[in-house]
Formats: structure tokens, sequence, C-alpha cells
């Protein structure tokens, strides 16, 4: 062996100092260009060894994951700071499970990972973490599935104002002129007792098919400039009272910058605040937060809770027509809030669970992001302070 390495070491002592600087400057630009093409492609890739130790990665890894100190003496997931994450990453790489594959809401981006070993002349290496911010694929997805889902809820609506909404109104009149005519004979009190839940019956009946039948057709919308801000206070003070019934507190934070002027229809948008107010207050949260964010060329509407979240199978169906987990629940609320927004050309995001409520599975955060109107940068309404 030794003498082996010596003669390489001969060898070597023959090559001029220029073939030795050509042969450095070649290797060098061969790992400039490695390191230009891993940080081209347009999702994160990150190496770490048999420990978890990071060895290589990407910039939008690190972007991706969030990673602002990043500990290379310790393994990775001590770098991260998302709990749900840094957990998957632990146990998948100490395992070395052949192949794990999760999804996580990182700073209200949808983020997919995976983890796959790294395996060199047949051996396990380390791992190979990829890492895909899918927020815009996922909304295109739920889109369309809205889409089809409203086309079907159409025909849906059709068929329930021709097989049920014109029975029940027979049914209604009826009953009403059987009280007529059994009043001139005997009513009795048991008889008015199942009268009313009768009618009461026929009216809730009425009620979801109108309900269906708005759902379904197109939205009669009528824009001007208005301020958001007040009809989201608006709204709080509607749901108010209710709020209390059921012990939830209401918080809307204070607002120390100017609130920009929005083409909006008052009456709908206030539908879609109290829709999503009364999902978050069946959701058996104790507490609901609102805030404004004022961006450069949009504004945000926050409104998040404590409650019980939603579960990552659940989130990508919660705008679809008659989907719901609640027991009383037509499955419409949310539709309607979906549609009203797309006719404002508005945007709506759900992040669930929120980590900042400790137990894993707890609170919903829903973001809505409006486009400002021509001028608006400049042409805004003073600032407005609650409480």
């Amino acid at each position: 062996m030794a003498g082996r390495v010596r003669k390489v070491m001969e060898r070597a002592s023959k090559i001029s100092t220029e073939t030795w600087a050509q042969f450095v400057d070649e290797l060098n630009q061969q790992m400039e260009e490695g390191r230009a093409t891993m940080n081209s492609i347009d999702y994160g890739i990150l190496v770490v060894d048999e420990m978890g130790k990071y060895l290589h990665s990407n910039k939008l890894a690190l972007t991706l994951f969030q990673i602002k100190d990043l500990q290379k003496e310790r393994p990775i997931w001590f770098s991260i700071e998302h709990v749900d994450l840094k957990e998957f990453l632990e146990v998948s790489i100490q395992i070395q499970t052949l192949d794990s594959s999760s999804e996580f809401w990182i700073h209200g981006r949808l983020v997919s990972c995976q983890i796959k070993p790294w395996v060199f002349h047949g051996k396990i290496k380390g791992s190979l973490i990829w890492i895909e911010d899918i927020t815009e694929r996922r909304a295109q997805l739920v889109k369309i599935r809205h889409i089809e889902a409203m086309a079907r809820l159409g025909t849906m609506a059709q068929t329930l104002a021709h097989e049920i909404k014109n029975p029940l109104g027979a049914i209604s009149i009826h009953l009403q002129l059987l009280k007529k005519s059994m009043t001139q004979v005997h009513w009795s009190e048991s008889m008015e007792s199942t009268y009313q839940i009768i009618s009461e019956e026929i009216t809730r009946l009425g009620e979801v098919v109108h309900a269906y039948l708005n759902a379904a057709r197109p939205l009669e919308i009528h824009l001007e400039r208005a301020d958001i801000a007040q009809i989201l206070t608006e709204s709080l003070l509607l749901m108010e009272v209710e709020a209390e019934e059921l012990g939830i507190t209401i918080a809307q934070a204070e607002r120390t910058s100017a609130v920009p002027m929005l083409s909006l229809d008052r009456g709908l948008i206030k539908q879609c605040f109290v829709n999503l107010l009364k999902n978050a207050m069946q959701s058996g949260a104790k507490h609901i937060y609102t805030r404004i964010n004022i961006l450069l060329d949009r504004v945000e509407v926050i409104l998040e809770d404590d409650g019980d979240g939603i579960s990552n199978e659940n989130i990508a169906k919660i705008f679809e027509p008659h989907f719901t987990t609640k027991k009383n629940g037509n499955g419409l609320g949310l539709t309607i809030v979906f549609k009203i927004l797309r006719e404002h050309g508005a945007f709506i995001d759900v992040e669930s669970p929120i980590f900042q409520y400790g137990s894993s599975g707890h609170g919903t955060r829903f973001s809505l992001t409006f486009n400002r109107v021509d001028g608006e940068r400049i042409q805004l309404l003073a600032p407005h302070i609650d409480g």
C-alpha cells in the first residue's frame, strides 16, 4: 500500500504547476455549475448524513424550511422551528424509513416534504430530503373541484326546486286549510302542538331548498367604494350576542394605519364575514381574533379561532357544496363565502392547525385577500382605532 502511494506521489510531482492550476479551475467550475443547477430547480433539496447532520442543500430548501440559524454540528431538526415538521424529520431520519412524505402549513404556505434514503455503493449514507411549495397547485385543484361541484349543485338545485319546493308549498297550504276546518269542530292543545311542529319542519325544509338555490344561481353583485374595516366591525356586532351566549370572546386588533377603500358589495361581504364567524363559533372555539393587514397592492383580512381545527383530509373539501362535518349543517356556508369572494376577484386561504394554540390539531385561520381599486395607494381612509 505504501509503495502505491509513493508511486502516485512521484507521478503527481511531475505534473506542472500550470496543469494543477488548470485542473483546480476546471474542478471549481464544475462545482459552481453544480451549485447553479441545484439553485435553479423549483423545489428544495437537502442532504444529511446518517446522524441527520447537514451536508448539502440548495438555497430554496433553506428558505422553505425557514432555517435562519443553521447548526451544522447538530441534526437538521434542531435548526427548524416548525413543531410538526421538526418531529417528522427526526422520526423519519432516525428510523430510516424507505419513503416518508407529509404536508405542512408553514407561515401560510403549504409545503410537501419527502424523505428517501441516500444510498452509495449499496450502503445507506444518509437521507435525501425534498421540499416543495404546493400552495398554488393545491389552490388550483380546490378551484377546479369547486367549479365542478358548483355545476353539480346547479343541477341538484333545479331538481330540488321542482321535486321538493312545489310540493312543500302545497302541503303548507293544505295544512292551514286543515287547521281552519278543524277549529270549527274541535282543536285541542295536542293538535296545536303537532301543527306547530309540522309547520316548523316545512319552513326548515323550505329554507334548505332556498339555500341550495341561492348557492347555485349567479350572484347579483352591486359594487361600490366601501370601507372593509367598517363592514367587518358591523359583522362582529351582529354576532356579538350569540357569541356571548356561547361563552366565546371576539377580539378585533387595533389598526394603526389607514385602511384603503375597496370596490365591494357591502351586503355580500358582510354575509361572507358572518358565515366565517358562524363557522368559527361552531368549531368549539373559545376565542376568535380578527385583524386587517394593509399591503402595497392589496388588503388582507384575517379571521382565526382556537377551535377544533380542520384535518388535512377535509381542508381541500370545505368549500365544496353540502360538505360538512357538523351534525346540523347544510354544508353551504363556506361554499357561499367562496362564491362571494370569487365574484369580487378576491382569494381565500385556509391554514389549520395553528400551532400557537398549543396542542396539535387546534385552531383555524382564514386569510381573505382583496385587490385595491385604482389609485387607492394614495387616497386612503383615516385610521380607526378600536376600543
